[in-house]
Protein backbone atom coordinates (compact mmCIF):
# COMPACT_ATOMS: atom_id res chain seq x y z
CA UNK A 1 0.00 0.00 0.00
CA UNK A 2 2.84 2.40 0.76
CA UNK A 3 4.27 1.75 -2.70
CA UNK A 4 0.98 2.85 -4.25
CA UNK A 5 0.97 6.09 -2.28
CA UNK A 6 4.58 6.80 -3.29
CA UNK A 7 3.63 6.20 -6.94
CA UNK A 8 0.65 8.49 -6.47
CA UNK A 9 2.73 11.31 -5.05
CA UNK A 10 5.19 10.87 -7.90
CA UNK A 11 2.36 11.20 -10.40
CA UNK A 12 1.04 14.24 -8.58
CA UNK A 13 4.25 16.16 -9.17
CA UNK A 14 5.11 14.66 -12.54
CA UNK A 15 4.96 16.31 -15.95
CA UNK A 16 1.36 15.46 -16.76
CA UNK A 17 0.83 19.04 -17.83
CA UNK A 18 -2.75 20.22 -18.15
CA UNK A 19 -4.11 23.68 -17.64
CA UNK A 20 -7.50 25.22 -18.10
CA UNK A 21 -10.98 24.88 -16.58
CA UNK A 22 -12.12 21.88 -18.65
CA UNK A 23 -11.16 18.25 -19.12
CA UNK A 24 -11.73 17.50 -22.79
CA UNK A 25 -10.35 15.49 -25.69
CA UNK A 26 -7.62 17.41 -27.53
CA UNK A 27 -4.37 16.65 -29.37
CA UNK A 28 -2.06 18.58 -27.03
CA UNK A 29 -2.32 16.56 -23.84
CA UNK A 30 -5.36 14.30 -24.00
CA UNK A 31 -4.69 11.98 -26.93
CA UNK A 32 -5.05 9.13 -24.41
CA UNK A 33 -8.71 10.09 -24.12
CA UNK A 34 -9.99 6.53 -23.63
CA UNK A 35 -7.63 6.14 -20.67
CA UNK A 36 -8.80 9.43 -19.17
CA UNK A 37 -12.46 8.42 -19.54
CA UNK A 38 -11.59 5.04 -18.03
CA UNK A 39 -10.16 6.71 -14.90
CA UNK A 40 -12.99 9.24 -14.60
CA UNK A 41 -15.70 6.58 -14.95
CA UNK A 42 -13.99 4.38 -12.35
CA UNK A 43 -13.78 7.18 -9.78
CA UNK A 44 -17.41 8.08 -10.43
CA UNK A 45 -18.44 4.45 -10.00
CA UNK A 46 -16.57 4.25 -6.68
CA UNK A 47 -18.17 7.48 -5.43
CA UNK A 48 -14.91 9.44 -5.45
CA UNK A 49 -16.48 11.77 -8.02
CA UNK A 50 -20.04 12.74 -7.13
CA UNK A 51 -20.80 14.78 -10.28
CA UNK A 52 -22.40 13.26 -13.39
CA UNK A 53 -19.72 12.50 -16.00
CA UNK A 54 -21.81 11.88 -19.13
CA UNK A 55 -21.11 15.13 -21.01
CA UNK A 56 -17.66 16.23 -22.15
CA UNK A 57 -15.96 18.70 -21.75
CA UNK A 58 -16.16 18.15 -18.00
CA UNK A 59 -15.63 21.24 -15.84
CA UNK A 60 -12.72 20.58 -13.50
CA UNK A 61 -14.61 22.40 -10.75
CA UNK A 62 -17.27 19.68 -10.75
CA UNK A 63 -14.60 16.98 -10.35
CA UNK A 64 -12.03 18.63 -8.08
CA UNK A 65 -14.33 19.37 -5.17
CA UNK A 66 -15.18 15.66 -4.93
CA UNK A 67 -11.57 14.51 -5.24
CA UNK A 68 -10.40 16.77 -2.40
CA UNK A 69 -13.32 16.16 -0.05
CA UNK A 70 -12.60 14.59 3.32
CA UNK A 71 -14.92 11.70 2.46
CA UNK A 72 -13.00 10.91 -0.75
CA UNK A 73 -9.62 11.11 0.98
CA UNK A 74 -10.80 8.59 3.57
CA UNK A 75 -12.42 6.35 0.96
CA UNK A 76 -9.38 6.21 -1.30
CA UNK A 77 -7.13 5.07 1.55
CA UNK A 78 -9.23 1.91 1.86
CA UNK A 79 -9.72 1.42 -1.88
CA UNK A 80 -7.89 -1.19 -4.00
CA UNK A 81 -4.54 -0.14 -5.40
CA UNK A 82 -5.80 0.22 -8.99
CA UNK A 83 -8.46 2.66 -7.76
CA UNK A 84 -5.85 4.62 -5.80
CA UNK A 85 -3.64 4.93 -8.87
CA UNK A 86 -6.57 6.14 -10.98
CA UNK A 87 -7.34 8.68 -8.25
CA UNK A 88 -3.79 10.01 -8.26
CA UNK A 89 -3.69 10.18 -12.07
CA UNK A 90 -6.81 12.32 -12.20
CA UNK A 91 -5.73 14.36 -9.18
CA UNK A 92 -2.43 15.11 -10.91
CA UNK A 93 -4.28 16.50 -13.90
CA UNK A 94 -6.55 18.53 -11.64
CA UNK A 95 -3.60 20.07 -9.79
CA UNK A 96 -2.09 21.10 -13.12
CA UNK A 97 -5.45 22.57 -14.13
CA UNK A 98 -5.07 25.10 -11.29
CA UNK A 99 -1.86 26.49 -12.80
CA UNK A 100 -1.87 30.24 -13.50
CA UNK A 101 1.29 30.14 -15.62
CA UNK A 102 1.41 30.45 -19.39
CA UNK A 103 1.11 26.95 -20.83
CA UNK A 104 2.21 26.36 -24.44
CA UNK A 105 1.66 23.06 -26.24
CA UNK A 106 2.50 21.47 -29.58
CA UNK A 107 1.56 18.35 -31.52
CA UNK A 108 2.33 16.72 -34.85
CA UNK A 109 0.65 13.68 -36.36
CA UNK A 110 0.90 11.51 -39.43
CA UNK A 111 -1.34 8.73 -40.62
CA UNK A 112 -2.93 6.90 -43.51
CA UNK A 113 -6.46 5.65 -44.26
CA UNK A 114 -7.79 6.82 -40.90
CA UNK A 115 -10.73 5.08 -39.25
CA UNK A 116 -13.90 6.51 -40.90
CA UNK A 117 -15.98 5.66 -37.80
CA UNK A 118 -14.57 7.90 -35.08
CA UNK A 119 -14.86 6.91 -31.42
CA UNK A 120 -14.17 8.68 -28.12
CA UNK A 121 -10.46 7.99 -28.59
CA UNK A 122 -8.73 11.00 -30.12
CA UNK A 123 -7.47 10.56 -33.67
CA UNK A 124 -6.30 13.07 -36.31
CA UNK A 125 -8.71 14.23 -39.01
CA UNK A 126 -6.22 14.24 -41.89
CA UNK A 127 -3.11 12.31 -42.87
CA UNK A 128 -0.88 15.15 -41.67
CA UNK A 129 -1.60 17.64 -38.89
CA UNK A 130 0.51 20.02 -36.87
CA UNK A 131 -0.52 22.56 -34.28
CA UNK A 132 0.37 24.74 -31.34
CA UNK A 133 -1.53 26.21 -28.39
CA UNK A 134 -1.06 28.77 -25.63
CA UNK A 135 -3.18 28.71 -22.46
CA UNK A 136 -3.57 31.21 -19.66
CA UNK A 137 -6.06 31.61 -16.85
CA UNK A 138 -6.75 33.46 -13.63
CA UNK A 139 -9.61 33.48 -11.17
CA UNK A 140 -12.06 35.14 -13.58
CA UNK A 141 -10.82 34.39 -17.10
CA UNK A 142 -9.46 31.37 -18.97
CA UNK A 143 -8.20 31.43 -22.54
CA UNK A 144 -6.56 29.05 -24.97
CA UNK A 145 -5.51 29.95 -28.48
CA UNK A 146 -4.93 26.76 -30.47
CA UNK A 147 -4.10 26.76 -34.17
CA UNK A 148 -3.53 23.66 -36.27
CA UNK A 149 -3.16 22.78 -39.93
CA UNK A 150 -4.93 19.82 -41.49
CA UNK A 151 -6.78 19.11 -44.73
CA UNK A 152 -10.38 18.63 -43.61
CA UNK A 153 -13.54 20.66 -44.19
CA UNK A 154 -14.19 23.32 -41.56
CA UNK A 155 -15.34 26.91 -41.27
CA UNK A 156 -11.76 28.21 -41.43
CA UNK A 157 -10.56 26.05 -44.32
CA UNK A 158 -7.42 24.01 -43.68
CA UNK A 159 -6.22 26.20 -40.78
CA UNK A 160 -8.28 25.37 -37.71
CA UNK A 161 -8.91 26.77 -34.25
CA UNK A 162 -9.89 23.42 -32.69
CA UNK A 163 -9.40 23.31 -28.87
CA UNK A 164 -9.52 27.13 -28.58
CA UNK A 165 -11.66 28.88 -25.96
CA UNK A 166 -12.16 32.13 -24.06
CA UNK A 167 -14.28 32.00 -20.88
CA UNK A 168 -15.39 34.45 -18.22
CA UNK A 169 -16.40 32.99 -14.85
CA UNK A 170 -19.21 34.47 -12.77
CA UNK A 171 -19.78 32.55 -9.56
CA UNK A 172 -20.57 28.96 -10.49
CA UNK A 173 -21.12 29.77 -14.16
CA UNK A 174 -18.86 30.12 -17.16
CA UNK A 175 -19.78 32.02 -20.31
CA UNK A 176 -17.56 32.13 -23.35
CA UNK A 177 -16.75 31.17 -26.91
CA UNK A 178 -15.01 27.92 -27.77
CA UNK A 179 -14.28 25.33 -30.41
CA UNK A 180 -13.78 22.28 -28.20
CA UNK A 181 -14.54 18.67 -29.02
CA UNK A 182 -17.79 17.57 -27.36
CA UNK A 183 -19.11 14.13 -26.51
CA UNK A 184 -22.54 13.76 -24.90
CA UNK A 185 -23.24 10.21 -23.81
CA UNK A 186 -21.93 7.17 -21.90
CA UNK A 187 -20.60 5.24 -24.90
CA UNK A 188 -17.01 4.55 -25.89
CA UNK A 189 -17.59 3.96 -29.62
CA UNK A 190 -20.27 6.52 -30.43
CA UNK A 191 -22.79 9.08 -29.21
CA UNK A 192 -26.25 9.36 -30.71
CA UNK A 193 -26.68 13.10 -30.04
CA UNK A 194 -23.21 14.74 -30.12
CA UNK A 195 -20.00 12.88 -30.93
CA UNK A 196 -16.47 13.49 -32.22
CA UNK A 197 -17.47 12.56 -35.77
CA UNK A 198 -17.63 16.16 -37.05
CA UNK A 199 -15.04 18.87 -36.39
CA UNK A 200 -15.72 20.81 -33.18
CA UNK A 201 -18.51 23.34 -33.55
CA UNK A 202 -17.67 27.00 -32.82
CA UNK A 203 -20.03 27.94 -30.00
CA UNK A 204 -21.17 30.66 -27.65
CA UNK A 205 -21.68 28.69 -24.44
CA UNK A 206 -23.15 29.08 -20.96
CA UNK A 207 -22.12 26.25 -18.62
CA UNK A 208 -22.56 25.40 -14.96
CA UNK A 209 -19.06 24.74 -13.63
CA UNK A 210 -19.76 23.09 -10.28
CA UNK A 211 -22.20 20.20 -9.86
CA UNK A 212 -23.47 20.99 -6.34
CA UNK A 213 -27.00 19.76 -5.67
CA UNK A 214 -29.88 22.13 -4.97
CA UNK A 215 -30.12 23.07 -1.30
CA UNK A 216 -33.92 23.29 -1.24
CA UNK A 217 -35.65 20.11 -0.11
CA UNK A 218 -37.98 20.26 -3.13
CA UNK A 219 -35.12 19.83 -5.60
CA UNK A 220 -32.26 18.35 -3.58
CA UNK A 221 -33.38 14.84 -4.57
CA UNK A 222 -32.10 15.55 -8.10
CA UNK A 223 -28.56 15.27 -6.76
CA UNK A 224 -25.48 16.87 -8.32
CA UNK A 225 -26.27 18.40 -11.70
CA UNK A 226 -24.65 20.16 -14.65
CA UNK A 227 -26.14 22.37 -17.35
CA UNK A 228 -24.77 23.43 -20.73
CA UNK A 229 -26.35 25.48 -23.48
CA UNK A 230 -24.54 26.53 -26.65
CA UNK A 231 -25.35 28.41 -29.85
CA UNK A 232 -23.45 27.62 -33.04
CA UNK A 233 -23.62 28.24 -36.79
CA UNK A 234 -23.58 25.47 -39.38
CA UNK A 235 -21.79 25.31 -42.71
CA UNK A 236 -22.72 26.31 -46.25
CA UNK A 237 -22.94 22.79 -47.72
CA UNK A 238 -26.58 22.21 -46.67
CA UNK A 239 -29.92 23.20 -48.31
CA UNK A 240 -30.29 26.22 -45.99
CA UNK A 241 -26.78 27.59 -45.58
CA UNK A 242 -25.40 28.59 -42.18
CA UNK A 243 -28.27 27.42 -39.98
CA UNK A 244 -28.22 28.25 -36.30
CA UNK A 245 -27.60 25.25 -34.02
CA UNK A 246 -28.81 25.34 -30.42
CA UNK A 247 -27.44 22.61 -28.14
CA UNK A 248 -28.69 22.12 -24.58
CA UNK A 249 -27.94 19.44 -22.00
CA UNK A 250 -28.87 18.78 -18.38
CA UNK A 251 -27.16 15.86 -16.64
CA UNK A 252 -27.82 14.83 -13.07
CA UNK A 253 -27.14 12.11 -10.54
CA UNK A 254 -30.13 11.49 -8.25
CA UNK A 255 -28.48 8.34 -6.88
CA UNK A 256 -24.82 7.46 -6.62
CA UNK A 257 -25.58 4.45 -8.80
CA UNK A 258 -27.63 6.32 -11.43
CA UNK A 259 -26.71 9.05 -13.91
CA UNK A 260 -29.25 10.69 -16.21
CA UNK A 261 -28.83 13.00 -19.19
CA UNK A 262 -31.35 15.05 -21.18
CA UNK A 263 -30.35 16.86 -24.38
CA UNK A 264 -31.96 18.91 -27.12
CA UNK A 265 -30.28 19.93 -30.39
CA UNK A 266 -32.17 22.28 -32.72
CA UNK A 267 -31.32 23.42 -36.25
CA UNK A 268 -33.22 26.55 -37.32
CA UNK A 269 -33.15 29.82 -39.32
CA UNK A 270 -30.27 30.31 -41.79
CA UNK A 271 -29.35 32.58 -44.69
CA UNK A 272 -32.60 32.15 -46.63
CA UNK A 273 -34.78 31.91 -43.50
CA UNK A 274 -33.87 34.85 -41.24
CA UNK A 275 -34.73 34.47 -37.58
CA UNK A 276 -37.81 36.35 -36.42
CA UNK A 277 -39.65 36.74 -33.13
CA UNK A 278 -42.40 34.23 -33.85
CA UNK A 279 -39.93 31.61 -35.10
CA UNK A 280 -37.93 32.04 -31.90
CA UNK A 281 -41.07 31.71 -29.76
CA UNK A 282 -42.11 28.53 -31.60
CA UNK A 283 -38.60 27.17 -31.01
CA UNK A 284 -38.73 27.93 -27.29
CA UNK A 285 -42.13 26.30 -26.81
CA UNK A 286 -41.11 23.23 -28.87
CA UNK A 287 -43.59 23.88 -31.68
CA UNK A 288 -41.78 22.90 -34.85
CA UNK A 289 -44.30 20.50 -36.43
CA UNK A 290 -46.02 22.97 -38.76
CA UNK A 291 -49.05 21.74 -40.72
CA UNK A 292 -49.34 23.60 -44.03
CA UNK A 293 -52.93 22.36 -44.52
CA UNK A 294 -54.21 24.05 -41.37
CA UNK A 295 -51.65 26.82 -40.82
CA UNK A 296 -50.80 27.68 -44.41
CA UNK A 297 -47.62 27.18 -46.40
CA UNK A 298 -46.57 30.81 -46.02
CA UNK A 299 -46.82 30.59 -42.22
CA UNK A 300 -44.78 27.37 -42.14
CA UNK A 301 -42.09 28.79 -44.42
CA UNK A 302 -41.68 31.90 -42.32
CA UNK A 303 -42.29 30.83 -38.73
CA UNK A 304 -41.55 27.09 -38.42
CA UNK A 305 -38.13 26.83 -36.69
CA UNK A 306 -36.56 23.81 -38.41
CA UNK A 307 -35.72 20.42 -36.90
CA UNK A 308 -34.75 19.16 -33.50
CA UNK A 309 -33.52 15.98 -31.83
CA UNK A 310 -33.91 15.01 -28.20
CA UNK A 311 -31.81 12.59 -26.17
CA UNK A 312 -32.27 10.68 -22.94
CA UNK A 313 -29.54 8.60 -21.29
CA UNK A 314 -29.52 6.28 -18.29
CA UNK A 315 -26.28 4.89 -16.84
CA UNK A 316 -26.69 2.37 -14.02
CA UNK A 317 -23.69 1.46 -11.87
CA UNK A 318 -24.11 -2.13 -10.66
CA UNK A 319 -21.15 -1.82 -8.29
CA UNK A 320 -23.15 0.34 -5.89
CA UNK A 321 -26.32 -1.73 -6.26
CA UNK A 322 -25.05 -5.32 -6.31
CA UNK A 323 -21.33 -4.95 -5.54
CA UNK A 324 -20.58 -6.10 -9.08
CA UNK A 325 -18.06 -3.97 -11.05
CA UNK A 326 -20.10 -3.18 -14.14
CA UNK A 327 -22.30 -0.56 -15.79
CA UNK A 328 -25.37 -0.80 -18.00
CA UNK A 329 -26.34 2.16 -20.13
CA UNK A 330 -28.85 3.16 -22.77
CA UNK A 331 -28.77 6.31 -24.88
CA UNK A 332 -31.88 7.09 -26.93
CA UNK A 333 -32.30 9.81 -29.54
CA UNK A 334 -35.76 11.10 -30.55
CA UNK A 335 -36.36 12.64 -33.97
CA UNK A 336 -40.02 13.64 -33.73
CA UNK A 337 -43.17 13.43 -31.67
CA UNK A 338 -45.29 10.35 -31.13
CA UNK A 339 -47.19 9.81 -34.43
CA UNK A 340 -50.92 10.52 -34.27
CA UNK A 341 -51.82 7.06 -35.55
CA UNK A 342 -50.07 5.45 -32.57
CA UNK A 343 -51.42 7.73 -29.84
CA UNK A 344 -54.57 9.51 -31.09
CA UNK A 345 -55.74 10.03 -27.51
CA UNK A 346 -52.84 12.47 -27.03
CA UNK A 347 -54.05 14.77 -29.77
CA UNK A 348 -57.07 16.98 -30.12
CA UNK A 349 -57.83 20.15 -32.06
CA UNK A 350 -55.31 22.82 -31.17
CA UNK A 351 -53.25 20.51 -28.95
CA UNK A 352 -49.98 19.00 -30.16
CA UNK A 353 -48.13 17.62 -27.12
CA UNK A 354 -44.32 17.61 -27.37
CA UNK A 355 -43.96 13.96 -26.37
CA UNK A 356 -40.80 12.62 -28.05
CA UNK A 357 -40.97 9.65 -30.42
CA UNK A 358 -39.17 8.21 -33.47
CA UNK A 359 -36.15 6.67 -31.80
CA UNK A 360 -32.73 5.21 -32.45
CA UNK A 361 -30.43 4.07 -29.67
CA UNK A 362 -27.09 2.86 -28.35
CA UNK A 363 -27.05 0.21 -25.61
CA UNK A 364 -23.95 -0.97 -23.82
CA UNK A 365 -22.29 -2.50 -20.83
CA UNK A 366 -18.79 -2.46 -19.41
CA UNK A 367 -16.94 -4.30 -16.68
CA UNK A 368 -13.71 -3.31 -14.96
CA UNK A 369 -11.14 -5.20 -12.90
CA UNK A 370 -7.46 -5.00 -11.86
CA UNK A 371 -4.64 -6.76 -13.66
CA UNK A 372 -1.80 -6.46 -11.18
CA UNK A 373 -1.81 -2.67 -10.67
CA UNK A 374 -3.39 -1.86 -14.04
CA UNK A 375 -7.02 -0.89 -14.54
CA UNK A 376 -8.74 -2.98 -17.23
CA UNK A 377 -12.15 -2.11 -18.67
CA UNK A 378 -13.96 -4.25 -21.25
CA UNK A 379 -17.03 -2.91 -23.00
CA UNK A 380 -19.62 -4.10 -25.47
CA UNK A 381 -21.99 -1.81 -27.35
CA UNK A 382 -24.86 -2.18 -29.81
CA UNK A 383 -25.87 0.78 -31.96
CA UNK A 384 -29.11 0.92 -33.93
CA UNK A 385 -29.97 3.93 -36.11
CA UNK A 386 -33.07 2.53 -37.79
CA UNK A 387 -35.96 4.80 -36.84
CA UNK A 388 -39.09 3.30 -35.24
CA UNK A 389 -41.84 4.81 -33.11
CA UNK A 390 -40.06 3.44 -30.03
CA UNK A 391 -37.02 1.16 -30.32
CA UNK A 392 -38.22 -1.88 -32.34
CA UNK A 393 -41.94 -1.03 -32.13
CA UNK A 394 -43.80 0.46 -35.06
CA UNK A 395 -42.92 0.80 -38.75
CA UNK A 396 -39.46 1.84 -39.84
CA UNK A 397 -39.09 5.39 -41.17
CA UNK A 398 -35.93 6.47 -43.03
CA UNK A 399 -33.29 9.02 -42.10
CA UNK A 400 -33.46 9.79 -38.40
CA UNK A 401 -30.71 12.37 -38.93
CA UNK A 402 -31.11 13.71 -42.46
CA UNK A 403 -34.76 13.83 -43.56
CA UNK A 404 -35.25 17.63 -43.87
CA UNK A 405 -33.79 20.88 -45.15
CA UNK A 406 -31.77 20.86 -41.94
CA UNK A 407 -29.64 17.69 -42.01
CA UNK A 408 -27.89 16.82 -38.75
CA UNK A 409 -24.42 17.67 -40.07
CA UNK A 410 -21.55 20.12 -39.74
CA UNK A 411 -19.42 20.46 -42.88
CA UNK A 412 -20.56 17.13 -44.26
CA UNK A 413 -20.13 15.14 -41.04
CA UNK A 414 -22.98 13.91 -38.85
CA UNK A 415 -22.64 15.56 -35.44
CA UNK A 416 -24.30 12.52 -33.85
CA UNK A 417 -23.64 8.90 -34.74
CA UNK A 418 -20.60 8.28 -36.93
CA UNK A 419 -22.58 5.45 -38.58
CA UNK A 420 -25.30 7.79 -39.85
CA UNK A 421 -28.78 6.66 -40.84
CA UNK A 422 -29.99 3.07 -41.20
CA UNK A 423 -27.05 1.29 -39.63
CA UNK A 424 -26.24 -1.28 -36.98
CA UNK A 425 -22.97 -1.55 -35.11
CA UNK A 426 -21.68 -4.29 -32.81
CA UNK A 427 -18.58 -3.36 -30.80
CA UNK A 428 -16.27 -5.11 -28.37
CA UNK A 429 -13.38 -3.15 -26.92
CA UNK A 430 -11.02 -2.76 -24.02
CA UNK A 431 -8.83 -0.20 -22.25
CA UNK A 432 -5.84 -0.88 -20.02
CA UNK A 433 -4.48 1.93 -17.82
CA UNK A 434 -1.07 0.87 -16.58
CA UNK A 435 0.56 2.19 -13.42
CA UNK A 436 3.44 3.84 -15.31
CA UNK A 437 1.20 6.18 -17.33
CA UNK A 438 0.98 3.93 -20.38
CA UNK A 439 -2.42 2.99 -21.80
CA UNK A 440 -3.50 0.37 -24.33
CA UNK A 441 -6.73 -0.03 -26.29
CA UNK A 442 -8.30 -2.54 -28.63
CA UNK A 443 -11.52 -2.47 -30.62
CA UNK A 444 -13.43 -4.94 -32.80
CA UNK A 445 -16.41 -3.44 -34.61
CA UNK A 446 -18.83 -5.06 -37.06
CA UNK A 447 -20.98 -2.53 -38.92
CA UNK A 448 -23.93 -2.87 -41.33
CA UNK A 449 -24.78 0.28 -43.30
CA UNK A 450 -27.71 1.46 -45.46
CA UNK A 451 -29.85 -1.60 -44.84
CA UNK A 452 -33.15 0.27 -45.10
CA UNK A 453 -32.50 2.28 -48.26
CA UNK A 454 -31.73 -0.58 -50.60
CA UNK A 455 -34.24 -3.42 -50.26
CA UNK A 456 -34.62 -4.06 -53.99
CA UNK A 457 -32.45 -7.04 -55.06
CA UNK A 458 -31.04 -4.90 -57.90
CA UNK A 459 -29.68 -2.46 -55.29
CA UNK A 460 -28.35 -5.15 -52.97
CA UNK A 461 -24.75 -4.23 -53.82
CA UNK A 462 -25.26 -0.77 -52.27
CA UNK A 463 -25.56 -2.27 -48.80
CA UNK A 464 -22.32 -2.33 -46.83
CA UNK A 465 -20.83 -4.66 -44.25
CA UNK A 466 -17.45 -3.78 -42.76
CA UNK A 467 -15.26 -5.07 -39.96
CA UNK A 468 -12.90 -2.76 -38.08
CA UNK A 469 -10.09 -4.08 -35.85
CA UNK A 470 -7.56 -1.84 -34.10
CA UNK A 471 -4.89 -1.72 -31.41
CA UNK A 472 -3.73 1.52 -29.78
CA UNK A 473 -1.06 2.60 -27.33
CA UNK A 474 -0.16 5.86 -25.57
CA UNK A 475 3.02 6.24 -23.54
CA UNK A 476 5.11 9.04 -22.00
CA UNK A 477 8.58 9.67 -23.37
CA UNK A 478 11.61 9.83 -21.05
CA UNK A 479 13.08 13.11 -19.82
CA UNK A 480 9.69 14.85 -19.96
CA UNK A 481 9.79 14.89 -23.75
CA UNK A 482 6.03 14.62 -24.18
CA UNK A 483 3.92 11.61 -25.07
CA UNK A 484 3.25 9.46 -28.11
CA UNK A 485 -0.06 7.96 -29.21
CA UNK A 486 -0.31 5.42 -31.97
CA UNK A 487 -2.97 3.20 -33.49
CA UNK A 488 -2.82 0.38 -36.01
CA UNK A 489 -6.06 -0.84 -37.54
CA UNK A 490 -7.55 -2.80 -40.40
CA UNK A 491 -10.83 -2.12 -42.21
CA UNK A 492 -12.19 -5.20 -43.96
CA UNK A 493 -14.85 -4.69 -46.63
CA UNK A 494 -17.12 -7.71 -46.27
CA UNK A 495 -19.78 -6.44 -48.68
CA UNK A 496 -20.57 -3.30 -50.67
CA UNK A 497 -18.82 -0.70 -52.80
CA UNK A 498 -18.23 2.31 -50.55
CA UNK A 499 -15.28 1.02 -48.56
CA UNK A 500 -12.10 -0.77 -49.59
CA UNK A 501 -10.18 -3.17 -47.37
CA UNK A 502 -7.10 -1.37 -46.12
CA UNK A 503 -4.61 -1.05 -43.29
CA UNK A 504 -4.96 2.07 -41.16
CA UNK A 505 -2.58 3.79 -38.79
CA UNK A 506 -1.45 7.03 -37.21
CA UNK A 507 1.25 8.35 -34.88
CA UNK A 508 0.96 11.49 -32.73
CA UNK A 509 3.60 13.27 -30.67
CA UNK A 510 2.42 15.95 -28.26
CA UNK A 511 3.86 17.99 -25.42
CA UNK A 512 2.65 20.60 -22.93
CA UNK A 513 5.42 22.82 -21.61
Amino acid sequence: MCVVWICGLTLLFSSLAFSGPFLYVNPYDATDSMAIKNDIDLLADYGLISAPVLTWPLPWKSIGSSLLSTESELTVKEAPSFVQLAYFRVLARYKKALSRAWSPGVFISGGSKLNPFRTFQWQPRSDFEVGGSLEKQNQRIAANLAVNYGKYADVTGDVHLDSSYFYLFLGNWGIGVDKMSRWWGPGFTDSMILSANAPPLPTLTLQRMGADAFETKWLSWLGPWLFTTSLSVGGDDVPIAHPLIWLTNVSLRPLQSLQLSFSRVSFFAGETRPLNQRMLWNLIKVDNNCNSLTQGQEYCNKYSPGTEHWEFTMDWNLNKTFNFPANLYLQTIFNDRVPYSYAPWLYRSGFNPPIPGRTAFLAGSNIWFPLKKALVRLYGEFEYTFQHVYYFWGPMVPQIYGYSKYPYVYYGKNIGSSLGDEAMGYSLGGIINESNGTSDTFLIRYIKLYYFYYQNPVEEYLRDKVLWVSLGKTFPLPNQFGQVSTQLGYLSNLKGVRYKSSTSGFLVWSKKF
